[in-house]
């Protein structure tokens, strides 16, 4: 027979042989799986679990700005099936992803590689986050089978990080965690690090150039509705890297305060430019507010460049965008970034003879700031404080579409630096107030055999309205428009309809942000007998008890205090009649308050209803009182009327 047939044939075959084979041979340069793991159908310190992740690698260098992650996972149940749907978040423009390689180990130890191509997906986790992520689905995944990939995250040489979080806690149990660092060697810098919420046994070992970190059986993270952010609840490596050796606290803190405040001064400065512009924004009989008010207006006309959306290369070059080295060249050039305008705002309110200066924020919206944490990046927010007359605000017009005298939740109730030449001094800002953050709706409905129908009126104030002017900017019309009728349709029974019919002040941060809808809803009204039981609270439909659970992980936690003030009208057709209104209910606690009230008015009927949250944080030992009222309001939102038809004259 011809050799190079034969040749070619036995090519054939071990190709074959190795596209099926055994978990044994591996593929790429996956290592091969044990066969304990291939046979576990299930593990002792993690019972019930649907997929567990058997090991998790994390390799970074920082001396060539990479980073390698990898990921063996265990699917041990139909319910798992989901893990074999990847996500892989990533900051565009900041970090890329590449070198991703993955497969799937059947039950059978047959190997089946990915050779798809992930794409990249918006990932939205709240109404005020949103980031990229690439994301692809494993090949032929099935209970009892094994999935592992692994992926390369790098970036910009030239950007030097100061500081690595590695959270050691995921959704899944973990077998297996080894963690590695090699950190930069060029430069002065000194490295050192902080564990939080690891055993007391586990911590970094300096191996050669690397510090290393392994541990073993590490519990899937508890998920519950209103917790304080995921870093600060799981367990986590803070590793810093800093120009001085490691200092006290109380002397890192100045430090940074000064060198910050030597920062922000340079680019405010003192030049004739932004006196004269000044100068010509406000008149000389204003008090201090409306020359503030002004000011800020007139910064907040500028273009806005931390809100606008990625640029492909050919659009930055279209732009022609330069960096602004001082308050001047922002005020001239007519846009800037958040910090830049925020600085510029200090330095037109100083040209005023107001006193203002810059105040470095610890926002909450990842951890909460700890004095003993020798990490700068605690205090990334930037606001301004400015002072006259007797009165002290707290302003950011660095956020587009923040009302004057309104902090974005995030830099409420925080630790912050007021910065000075001397290093600046430790304050809280301004807590924030349920009256910061309401949202008011009102439902006109008639009622027939088909159901509810009618319109909806929405208003967003403050900070509800702030929250989804932002998302707004980078959406088109279509895309509101269904972020918009989506929120709606959650509160509303099921099988509903909503139609946005209109939205006011989209654009005027100074008014509420009001929508109308046209609403629609079916099979409204239970048939008892010769009744009619007809629930009107229909905001409340679709919600359920946040705190239906008899116990609590961790503590209970809210952007910020709100309210909710409802008003429902319902139109009873002729032939029916109130036979029983519920009774009005009130609860006053010191954390919040709720009432709600019915009544009738001709054939109308109208259900009045007032709920508040007035705290922050509320440890887990408050949480019975908490659920407690929960519930009750929850009981009292589930009440219906009771109709009786009319007996016929």
């Amino acid at each position: 027979m011809n050799s190079k047939f034969m040749q070619s044939r036995w090519m054939l075959l071990l190709c074959m042989v190795l596209l099926s084979a055994p978990a044994a041979f591996g593929f790429g340069d996956f290592k091969p799986i044990p066969p304990e793991e291939l046979a576990m159908k299930s593990h002792p310190k993690a019972p019930g679990a649907h997929a567990i992740i058997l090991l998790w690698t994390d390799e970074q260098d920082d001396t060539e700005s990479h980073e390698t992650e990898y990921f063996r996972i265990k699917i041990l149940t139909e319910e798992g099936k989901k893990y074999g749907d990847i996500e892989i978040p990533y900051f565009k423009g900041r970090t890329n992803i590449s070198d991703i390689k993955a497969q799937t180990i059947r039950p059978d130890g047959t190997v089946v590689p990915f050779t798809g191509k992930p794409f990249d997906k918006t990932v939205v986790k709240t109404r005020d986050v949103k980031f990229l992520a690439k994301t692809f689905s494993m090949p032929d995944v099935q209970p009892g089978s094994i999935i592992e990939y692994r992926y390369k995250v790098s970036w910009d040489p030239g950007t030097f990080s100061t500081s690595t979080r590695w959270l050691v806690q995921r959704d899944l149990f973990i077998k297996k965690a080894i963690l590695t660092m090699k950190p930069y060697s060029d430069g002065p810098y000194s490295s050192y690090w902080l564990t939080m919420g690891l055993p007391t046994d586990k911590n970094l070992q300096k191996k050669n150039d690397k510090f290393e970190l392994q541990l073993e059986d590490i519990p899937a993270f508890e998920e519950e509705r209103n917790a304080p952010p995921e870093a600060e609840l799981k367990p986590r490596v803070e590793f810093f890297y800093s120009l001085k050796n490691v200092e006290a606290a109380d002397q890192y803190w100045k430090r940074i305060g000064k060198e910050r405040w030597e920062y922000a001064e340079s680019f405010i400065g003192h030049r004739g430019g932004i006196q004269q512009a000044a100068s010509q924004i406000v008149s000389p009989t204003d008090n201090a507010e409306t020359k503030l008010r002004k000011l800020y207006t007139r910064v907040q006309q500028l273009r806005n460049l931390s809100y606008e959306r990625d640029k492909t290369e050919q659009e930055e070059k279209r732009d022609k965008l330069k960096d602004s080295n001082n308050a001047e060249d922002v005020l001239k050039r007519g846009y800037g970034y958040h910090n830049e305008l925020n600085r510029l705002f200090v330095a037109l309110a100083r040209a005023v003879g107001i006193d203002a200066g810059v105040v470095k924020v610890g926002q909450r919206d990842e951890v909460f700031f700890q004095k003993g944490v020798l990490d700068e990046r605690q205090l990334t927010g930037e606001i301004v404080q400015a002072k006259a007359e007797g009165k002290e605000w707290f302003l950011d017009p660095g956020v587009q579409m923040c009302p004057f005298g309104l902090l974005p939740w995030q830099n409420t109730g925080v630790k912050a630096i007021q910065l000075a030449k001397d290093g600046g001094t430790f304050i809280t800002t301004p807590q924030p107030q349920s009256t910061g953050a309401v949202l008011r709706r009102q439902a006109k409905l008639k009622f027939d055999e088909a159901g509810l129908k009618g319109q909806v009126l929405v208003e967003f104030r403050e900070q509800l309205a702030l929250l989804r002017r932002l998302s707004a900017l980078n959406e088109d019309a279509e895309e509101q428009k269904k972020e918009l009728e989506d929120e709606v349709k959650a509160w509303l029974p099921g099988g509903s309809t909503v139609k946005l019919a209109k939205i006011e002040n989209a654009k005027n941060e100074d008014l509420p942000l009001s929508v109308q809808f046209d609403v629609e809803l079916p099979s409204m009204g239970s048939n008892v007998g010769s009744r009619i039981l007809l629930p009107i609270s229909v905001f409340q439909s679709n919600s359920d008890n946040a705190f239906k659970h008899e116990t609590r992980v961790h503590p209970v936690y809210f952007k910020f205090p709100f309210q909710e003030l409802d008003e429902v009208f319902v139109e009873i057709p002729e032939g029916l009649k109130v036979e029983t209104l519920p009774n009005a209910e009130k609860q006053q606690t010191d954390f919040g308050y709720f009432d709600s009230v019915w009544q009738q008015s001709g054939n109308t009927i109208v259900v009045q209803r007032r709920f508040a949250i007035l705290g922050l944080l509320f440890r887990k030992d408050f949480y019975p009182a908490l659920r407690a009222f929960y519930e009750k309001v929850n009981t009292v939102d589930q009440e219906s009327v009771v109709l009786r038809a009319q007996a016929s004259k």
